[in-house]
C-alpha cells in the first residue's frame, strides 16, 4: 500500500482519489487505468488480500443511478458461469457520490480485434457463449448489448463482458 493511499483512507473526511497505488475500500489496489468514458473509468486492479488481478469500474454521480443498479449488481455478484464476466461486488465510495463495481479480470482480445478465426475456434467460442447466455436467461437476466466488443477471447476461452447492460426480467 502506498503512503498516499494509506493517508487518504485514514482520514474519514478525505475524498477518494482514483490514481495508481490508491487502495479502494481496503480491498482493491488500483494499478492502471485501462479505459474511460463519460460515466466511468476502468482500472486494472489487484485484490489486496487475495493477491489476484481484477477490474474495478468507478462511476461518478452515483446518486442518480445507485438505486437502479445496486440490487441488480448484488444479484449478478451471486451468479457464476465461466463464459460470463464475474461480478464480485458493488459499493459506494465513502465521502463521494461515486460507486464502484469489481469484477474478475478477463484477459484476451475482443472478438472485434481478431484478425482471423478458424471455424473450430468460432464454434468453440459460440458454444461457450450460448451456454453462458442460456444460464443468464434461466436466471431471468437479459444482456442487451452483445457485440464483438463485449466478447473477449483468449485461446480456447470466450467471455461475455459488459454486464452493466444486463437487465433482470420480472418473473411471475
Amino acid at each position: 500500500m502506498t503512503t498516499t493511499a494509506s493517508t487518504a483512507l485514514a482520514s474519514s473526511d478525505a475524498p477518494f482519489e482514483a490514481e495508481p497505488g490508491a487502495i479502494l475500500d481496503n480491498r482493491y489496489e488500483l494499478v492502471e487505468q485501462v479505459d474511460e468514458d463519460a460515466f466511468s473509468s476502468i482500472w486494472r486492479s489487484r485484490h489486496v488480500a487475495g493477491r489476484f488481478d481484477c477490474a474495478v469500474q468507478i462511476y461518478d454521480d452515483a446518486d442518480e443511478v445507485w438505486e437502479l443498479v445496486a440490487d441488480q449488481y448484488r444479484r449478478l455478484a451471486q451468479i457464476y458461469h465461466p463464459a460470463l464476466e464475474r461480478v464480485f461486488d458493488l459499493a459506494r465510495i465513502p465521502n463521494s457520490d461515486a460507486y464502484f463495481i469489481s469484477r474478475a479480470w478477463a484477459s484476451g482480445e475482443t472478438l472485434f480485434d481478431q484478425v482471423s478465426i478458424s471455424a473450430e475456434e468460432f464454434q468453440l467460442w459460440l458454444e461457450q457463449l450460448l451456454a453462458g447466455l442460456g444460464y443468464l436467461h434461466r436466471l431471468g437476466f437479459t444482456h442487451r448489448n452483445i457485440t464483438p466488443l463485449n466478447i473477449l477471447v483468449d485461446g480456447v476461452r470466450a467471455t461475455l463482458v459488459g454486464m452493466s447492460s444486463c437487465q433482470q426480467r420480472i418473473v411471475e
